[in-house]
């Protein structure tokens, strides 16, 4: 995660620099001139150019990662599209099984003492007394605290806790792959397919003959500002899907509210149970209620989830989707920009900016200064840095969604120097 961070700090910073380096070059006027004709031709193929490389990214980057995430299938074998949950919501699995399973063994244990021994210092056989079952009962299953008496230390007795483990140790291996195993491969997955989009774009941009070869040079030597916009784009793309995965984890909670509401009814009927026996009869009542609605409310508290997943599914493409599309911010729109502004400096009717607006030589000798000293320092730590190779990978928007079990690519990591510009924006 620290790596994570210094790699957006720096992609920030590199974005920063071009933009202080392009204000000190606004004034430059021996580049080669495009006529008025060539321009308005050119502004034409740019918006197809970009129109291309948004359908690329929209499918490697976007689209991609819907599939990834829908497919982490976190507590049954299950997607989290709304057609695959809606299909699936009253189906019950092994997981569902399990838990009930578990939970029939807590049932048993909340009859004794200490259904924990063997990890905590008390005697398993010990028998519940009636009056702390009927406390834990008129809580509805929350926190019972018994104080400490005699030789008998304090303890703290939680049946919904209990019921939430039960839970979790159903579902525990599906969550566990998908968080785990499936998840750390998403942003790798991610970044790969995007680069490689990136690339592919940005050799089709150098070599396509029906643009001017002086203009096709001259966006040679300014690729370097357009890959350092896309790599803070990833970072930021990278940034939403750990958000994901944080809120992710943040919602196991809303189970507990389930199992609360669904345990209450059995609870208050056997608090109404009074005279003889009253433990053996509560627990009778209790059991009989897990018998009756345990499945449904364990298959409640799962809908429950993977809806909240699949809503933090959708909001997460949403917020990918404006990290492209934003009409400021929006990295497609700030490469835009720059090609945008290439252009004008090589239009003949370019025209110098006023005497009012124009950039001191104090202020650009130093903005100048500031950008040598990083480029210096930054290219002689960047050549030595292993980097990140991206496995090409087919790129197809159309492509139906396949289990992502089927998709991961082989990814590597190699010591390569990524073309940089030197000092003085050169290569």
């Amino acid at each position: 995660m620290t790596q994570e961070w210094a790699d957006a700090d720096i992609h920030h910073i590199q974005v920063l620099i071009d933009a202080a380096d392009g204000w000190t070059q606004a004034n430059v006027t021996d580049l080669p001139r495009l006529s008025k004709s060539e321009v308005v031709s050119l502004q034409v193929r740019l918006d197809g150019l970009m129109k291309e490389l948004g359908t690329a990214i929209t499918s490697s980057v976007r689209r991609k990662l819907q599939q990834k995430l829908s497919h982490l299938e976190p507590l049954r074998k299950s997607s989290l599209t709304k057609v695959s949950l809606k299909r699936n919501l009253g189906k019950n699995g092994k997981e569902t099984q399990m838990a009930m399973k578990n939970l029939r063994r807590f049932l048993e244990a909340w009859k004794v003492k200490n259904h924990w021994a063997g990890t905590r210092p008390s005697s398993k056989e010990d028998e519940t007394h009636w009056s702390t079952y009927q406390a834990c009962v008129k809580r509805h299953g929350g926190v019972f605290k018994r104080r400490a008496r005699r030789t008998q230390p304090k303890a703290e007795i939680h049946w919904l806790g209990d019921v939430d483990l039960s839970f979790w140790r159903g579902h525990k291996d599906k969550w566990r792959t998908g968080f785990t195993q499936k998840f750390s491969t998403i942003k790798k997955t991610i970044h790969s397919s995007g680069l490689v989009a990136f690339k592919k774009w940005v050799e089709s941009l150098h070599d396509d003959e029906g643009m001017p070869e002086s203009f096709r040079e001259l966006m040679k030597a300014n690729t370097y500002k357009l890959d350092h916009l896309f790599d803070k784009y990833m970072t930021d793309v990278g940034e939403q899907i750990n958000l994901f995965e944080k809120d992710a984890r943040k919602e196991r909670g809303i189970v507990q509210r389930y199992f609360s509401s669904g345990m209450r009814p059995g609870f208050e009927a056997a608090a109404r149970i009074r005279g003889k026996q009253i433990k053996e009869r509560q627990s009778q009542v209790v059991q009989k209620h897990v018998e009756a609605d345990g499945v449904q409310m364990f298959r409640n508290a799962r809908n429950a989830l993977e809806t909240q997943l699949a809503k933090l599914h959708r909001g997460t493409s949403k917020e990918v989707g404006q990290l492209w599309m934003a009409p400021k911010k929006g990295c497609g729109g700030r490469i835009r920009a720059e090609m945008l502004r290439v252009l004008k400096r090589s239009s003949i009717s370019f025209l110098m900016p006023s005497a009012g607006t124009m950039m001191t030589d104090d202020a650009k000798a130093q903005i100048r200064t500031i950008v040598i000293r990083w480029r210096t320092t930054w290219h002689a730590v960047h050549v030595r840095l292993p980097r990140f190779v991206p496995v090409e990978e087919d790129i197809d928007s159309n492509a139906e969604e396949v289990d992502s079990e089927n998709e991961e690519g082989d990814m590597s990591t190699e010591v390569q120097v990524k073309r940089e510009p030197d000092e003085v924006g050169s290569y």
